[in-house]
Formats: structure tokens, sequence, C-alpha cells
């Protein structure tokens, strides 16, 4: 946690501004170091004291907690006969403990009594030592805020090291909290046997687990419960890397027999490992950079990890895409020539970097090679997808040029109008200025606004052939025909590649205007160019209004070629409608001017169930 020194000189400014100058990631960690502390605690510490007369620690903390050996009864009993009859010492004989409340761990109920992991310990070694950990509640004496002495639930810490050898036998059961294995209590069970399969012959497969055995008391039941439990796991030898990985993926390949997909996992996340398997619990494993053994393994309540950001490559200066044009302003003026030149460095860069990527290919276990080939072989014709994209657009001899260059054009022009008015749209919402400042700030930013990444652009040179064509092959009612699959995380840009996309396809329906013969007709003025379809509420609303803003910038330059005598883009307007059903947006007119009317002075919580705009594209 961020510790905050109070001086006489300190402010609650100074106090905001240093928060404020916290990182995101300082924010996050001690985000998750407050959860932590709340859910599975302790929230003071090792030896923390709940305040008198408040719920004990099985109401405190909800996670990471193993029950003792229960004894089934009902409800009612367990409410009548829980009361603690202590009396506070001190007290006037009026503050005698509140009975227990009657929650799901004494309604005899079934709750978790033991967790633990299994691993795989490397050949040669026969000892491991394993820490059992946990902390353990009881009622104490403490004083309250008047100085009276009240009973409380106080935590101390049990820590158990033991040395588990192989050699004691196969299964074992080593006592914790009682001197005998023979009586009840806490205890470390332990299953050693050799693994059956894998590269190291001698190794061996080991189940750890920390079992609550104890017998459920009638009152003060949290005594008996173990808070916070953990085991930490090394090597005799404690930063001796002995854990191997469960399943690595170098290895096992005759179990995958010829199964494709599972073959290409395995090239892609060879250096992800797994060296333990929870039980009742997650298992956090510790490794040293450029191994692949484990040397600490620990259980974990509340596992978290770090997924670092996917950044798409940009045209930086000395990269494969430093001379490839991203911006919609230029691409949409660009004769031929010159823009081919611009597209070219997208092909290029992609085509250098799967070179690299093939002389990689020998450094790799034999059994994956074929894995990478086939790999490198599809990103090849992805290439060649997108060096077709670029001739349609370039080559006046290539089959639909014109067409496609018109639609390219147009597309730009208003991916550069709905890039805009987004970014304006988003700068008013959040800084409170007007339309005119807003578009001032994004004027200044320049291109920077309306320009693609390098991805986006490839995703949309690659279809453009079969978006052109009707009749072809990637379109066909056949095995030939292709859906490309663009698999991105959120906030990486996955939007504007299909946003791109669809403008495109508004613009070449209108130019071919009539596609097709007879009752084969089909008019680009009409029907449906467009479907998208999504899962969540929420990610409708805001993906709609993307899509509704594209959708307004192809009208505007449609209706501006109009007044201008270009009849090109057709009479019909471009439209966009939301099918939701009436209880998310409304079916009639009239029913939309009462809901606005109704919202336009309500809070603006009430306003976003309503309307799926909420700020003008």
């Amino acid at each position: 946690m961020t510790e905050v020194v109070h001086d006489e000189q300190s402010s609650p400014l100074d106090e905001a501004q240093e928060f404020a100058a916290a990182s995101s990631y300082q924010v996050r960690d001690e985000l998750v170091e407050l959860i932590e502390r709340d859910l599975l605690g302790p929230w003071d510490g090792e030896v923390e004291v709940l305040p008198p007369r408040s719920a004990g620690p099985g109401e405190r903390y909800l996670v990471g907690r193993l029950g003792p050996r229960h004894d089934p009864q009902s409800g009612t009993d367990v409410a009548g006969g829980a009361v603690d009859t202590e009396i506070a010492a001190g007290g006037d004989g009026a503050d005698g403990e509140l009975p227990e409340l009657l929650t799901m761990q004494n309604a005899g109920r079934m709750w978790a009594s033991s967790m633990g992991l299994s691993c795989v310990v490397a050949s040669g070694v026969d000892t491991l030592t394993v820490t059992a950990s946990w902390g353990h509640y009881s009622k104490a004496e403490v004083l309250d805020d008047a100085g009276n002495l009240r009973r409380s639930w106080s935590r101390e810490t049990a820590r158990y090291p033991k040395h588990v050898r192989f050699g004691d036998g196969p299964s074992q059961r080593i006592p914790l909290t009682m001197p005998d294995a023979r009586l009840s209590g806490v205890y470390l069970a332990v299953d050693v046997r050799p693994r059956a399969n894998g590269s190291d012959a001698g190794a061996h497969v080991v189940e750890l687990g920390l079992v609550n055995a104890q017998d459920e008391p009638p009152v003060n039941k949290d005594a008996a419960w173990l808070f916070q439990p953990k085991l930490a796991v090394t090597a005799a030898v404690e930063d001796e890397a002995v854990f191997c990985p469960i399943d690595d993926p170098l290895e096992d390949f005759a179990a995958l027999d010829r199964d494709t997909e599972d073959r290409h996992l395995r090239l892609l996340y060879r250096d992800e490992l797994q060296h333990a398997v929870g039980r009742n619990v997650a298992v956090h494993a510790h490794v040293r950079a450029g191994e692949r053994h484990a040397y600490r393994l620990e259980t974990t309540w509340l596992p978290t990890y770090e997924v670092p950001a996917t950044i798409a490559p940009s045209a930086e200066p000395g990269s494969y895409l430093a001379e490839a044009e991203l911006s919609m302003d230029e691409l949409a003026t660009m004769a031929p020539g010159r823009l081919a030149a611009g597209l070219g460095p997208l092909a290029a860069g992609y085509e250098v970097w799967l070179d690299e990527q093939q002389t990689r290919v020998a450094s790799l276990p034999e059994a994956l090679r074929e894995t990478a080939e086939t790999a490198i072989f599809t990103a090849l014709q992805c290439a060649g997808r997108i060096r077709a994209g670029i001739e349609l657009l370039t080559s006046p001899s290539a089959p639909g040029h014109e067409v496609a260059l018109e639609a390219f054009r147009f597309a730009n022009l208003a991916m550069a109008l709905q890039r805009r008015h987004t970014t304006i749209a988003a700068i008013r919402e959040s800084g409170g200025l007007s339309y005119a400042e807003a578009a001032d700030t994004v004027r200044e930013r320049g291109a920077e606004v309306a320009s693609w990444r390098p991805f986006q652009l490839a995703f949309v040179l690659l279809n453009l052939p079969s978006l052109t064509d009707p009749a072809h092959r990637d379109r066909a009612q056949s095995s030939a025909a292709l859906v490309d699959l663009l698999f991105f995380p959120t906030g990486g840009g996955k939007t504007e590649a299909y946003l791109g996309l669809a403008a495109y396809t508004f613009a070449v329906r209108r130019l071919q205007n009539v596609v097709g013969t007879g009752t084969a007709a089909r008019s680009g003025e009409s029907g449906v160019a467009v479907l998208m379809r999504y899962t969540l509420r929420l990610l409708t609303a805001q993906q709609f209004q993307r899509a509704a803003a594209l959708v307004c910038a192809a009208e505007v330059l449609r209706r501006a070629a109009v007044d201008g005598g270009d009849t090109r883009w057709g009479a019909e307007p471009f439209r966009i409608g939301l099918w939701v059903g009436g209880a998310v947006s409304p079916n009639w007119y009239d029913n939309a001017a009462e809901q606005i009317s109704d919202v336009r002075d309500a809070p603006s919580s009430k306003r976003t169930g309503v309307l799926q705009t909420l700020a003008c594209p």
C-alpha cells in the first residue's frame, strides 16, 4: 500500500497530488491487495483482533477456509443450542455473547475440509520441504473503547514446516496439530508414485493435501476452522529447481496423434508451462528466467495473472512498415502509382517477417516443425491475398479496378469522417467542451486521429477482391469459401477494421448498382449490406454508436456528391437499424418521443438504459 506521512507541512491537497501521480499499475496492485485482505484476510496483519461483539472470522472472510469434520444436524437445533453463555469479565452480566448466526457452515451443509496440489518432481529427488500454515482464531479477552474487558476473536499464525521423504512410504499421513496420526486434528496427506510417462524416467508424481479433521465444537465453531490456509513446497535445498512441467508442450507428441489443433496450440504456447494442479485451490509456481523447472510452489486462493498488452506493430522508422501509408485522408486521394508505393510495404514487410520465422523452424523439436511449416504456409497465403488487394486497387488491367479504387477512396473518406466525429463526441463527453472547441482539438491532432493501424489496413486489403467480385471463389457455395476471423484483444482496434470493410461494402454495392439478371438481379441500393451481432447489451450499444457514426459519415458524403451532380452513390440514403426488441429500443416514433421526453430531465443513469446513442454521431 502507498504510505502517506502526515506532518505539519502536509495537506489534503498534497496527498491528493501524491495519489494522482500513482501509475495505473500501482493503483491496480493496491486494489488487488485490498480485495485480498477483505475477502481472504487477515485484514489487520498476521496478529489481528476483531472488534468486540463483531461477526466472527467465518462471517468476516468469505474465501480460503477449511472446515472441520462436521456432524450434520438440523438448523433449528444449531440455532437453539449455539449460545455462548460466557460472560465478559468485568461486565455487569448483561453483555453475554450473542448466539452465532445461522450460516451455511453451522446449518449442517457441506464444506471443503481439505486443499492441496499435485506436482511432478524430477528424478534424483527424494525429499521435499512442505510448509503448511493457516490462521487460527480463538476467543480472547480484549479492552473495548470504554476500557471494559470483552471477549473477541483473535488470530494466531500456525506454521508447520515438514520434510516429506519419499522413502517413508507411498502414502503418508503426517500429523500437524496432534501428536499421533491416529487422533483427529490437522494433518498433511502425502501420496507418492512413479511417473508413468514423460522424458524423465525417474520422476515422481507427488500429491499433497492439508486436511482439517478436527471435530466440530458445539460453540465457537470458527475456532476449529482453518483460515487463510497455505502450502509452500520446495526441495530440501530451497532454491533447487526440481518441479517439472506437468505437460511440457515440447514433449509427449505421441499422445497427440495427428490432431492439427493440439499441435498448433503446442507450437504457440511452447513456453507457457504448468507445474502443478491445485485441489480446491490454485497454485503459483516460481520459475527463474530461462528455466523450465520451478523451484517453489505455493497455493493461492485468489490467483492473479498479468496479461501483457498486445500492441499491434506500427509504421515506426526502421521497421518493416516504415514506408507504409496509413493516413485515411492520403489513401482517399492517391493515384494508383503512389497508392502502390504506399500499400506495398504492408505485404512486403509481412513477407520479410515470415522469412525470419522460417529460419526459426529448424530450432524447434522435430515433431513441431511440420506444424510450424503449415502455419507459415497459411500466413504466406494471407500475404498473397494482401498483394491481390493491392493489385486490384493499383493495376488498371485488374478486373473491377475502377470500381474497387473508387469504393476504396469512399471508404477512407467515410472512415476519416467517422474517426474525427467519434473523437469529437468522446472529447465533449469527457471534457465538457463545446462542439467547436472539441473540433479544434481534433484538428490540432492532424492525421493521427484518422489513421489506420497496419493490421487493420491489411485486413481490409486481403478482403477487397472477394467483396468486389460477387463470383469470387472465396464466396462460392463450396469448401473453397473462406471466412476470416480477426482475433485481437479488447481495445486492439478490431472495430475500425470491420467498419472499414463495411464502408467499402456500402460503396462497392452502390457503384455496381444492379448485379445479375432476371430473377437473380440484385440492386446495390436495396437490402441489408452488413449484419453485426453482439452478445452483450452494453457492447451492442457501444458498437451501434460507432457504426451509426460511420453510416452518418457515408450519408454526408452521398448527399454532398448528389448536390454536386454525382449520382454514383445512389438516391437511396444509407441507413442503420437496431434489432433488439421493444424493451431495449422503441419500435415506433411515438414511443421514442415519449421515452426521450421522460428521461430528458432524468438522472444520467436512467438515460443510459433507454438511449442507444448517447452522443450525436
